[in-house]
């Protein structure tokens, strides 16, 4: 019978996903790392950032049908992404966009969240030491000075190769102590999965904008070879991203946006 009503739930989803928000369908997934997420983070989330008016912005990266109703259960103006485009139909139809993690940077503006949500990515996905270093890069350039980020990850020998406690860009973030609901400890553990609260250090994190790129490419790529401690450059893709060598950020926005470039000192 379970097997019948979730397939169901699934058929509707897929007709309607509007009829099925009304109709509160979920997919609960109980387990106690689940459980924790959508109960101990998501009350600290609410009472910490919630009930602000204009809404604090906020971004969940990875939908699927477990966490699709999760822009009505966060007190934010809650965005998703995930780099799969089937699975749009669970992000919020009014803030999805299908894109990679690894490119956060590349689809929004640098300090305009107040909240980062990152569950399942590493070891579910994002395996290579590169991934979680442009995911963690990527959480810092766009969350606002102090930001939250809840980053909840496998990184067991069985899943990857690599400790995220370990890659360069953690030092990005310092570990934090919520306090509240129970919530004494920045990092806990449920088996193979772990979650940990980071605040972003703001140290390097101005912003000013650019009418024009600030740089050639190759003169960047040039400059970016005398890196500061703690810092692992994100990759050169369509737009530039990279360390001027002088303790600032140097990003240039994709061709496509019509958003100008920033610099972030």
């Amino acid at each position: 019978m379970k097997k019948i009503i979730n397939k169901l739930k699934n058929i509707i989803f897929k007709l309607s996903p509007h009829l099925a928000v009304k109709m509160g369908i979920e997919f609960p997934l109980k387990s106690p790392n689940r459980i924790f997420l959508e109960t101990s983070v998501f009350q600290y989330i609410n009472e910490t950032y919630g009930g602000k008016q204009p809404r604090n912005n906020g971004l969940f990266i990875g939908t699927d049908k477990r966490s699709w109703h999760y822009p009505n259960v966060l007190d934010l103006e809650l965005h998703t992404i995930d780099i799969e485009s089937k699975k749009a139909l669970y992000g919020n139809r009014k803030h999805h966009i299908v894109g990679s993690a690894t490119e956060l940077e590349r689809y929004y503006d640098p300090k305009f969240f107040d909240v980062i949500i990152g569950n399942g990515l590493i070891g579910f996905g994002m395996n290579a030491p590169e991934q979680c270093e442009q995911l963690l890069m990527g959480a810092a350039l766009l969350l606002k000075d102090e930001g939250l980020f809840v980053l909840g990850f496998n990184d067991g020998p069985e899943f990857v190769s690599f400790k995220v406690k370990a890659a360069t860009n953690y030092q990005l973030f310092d570990e934090y102590v919520p306090g509240k609901f129970g919530l004494n400890q920045s990092t806990y553990e449920f088996g193979d999965h772990t979650f940990v609260f980071l605040k972003k250090r703001t140290s390097n994190y101005t912003c000013r904008e650019l009418t024009e790129p600030p740089a050639h490419s190759k003169a960047i790529k040039q400059k970016a070879l005398s890196v500061p401690e703690g810092v692992a450059l994100p990759p050169h893709r369509t737009k530039l991203s990279a360390w001027d060598g002088q303790g600032a950020m140097v990003h240039w926005r994709n061709e496509n946006r019509d958003n100008p470039a920033h610099t972030l000192r």
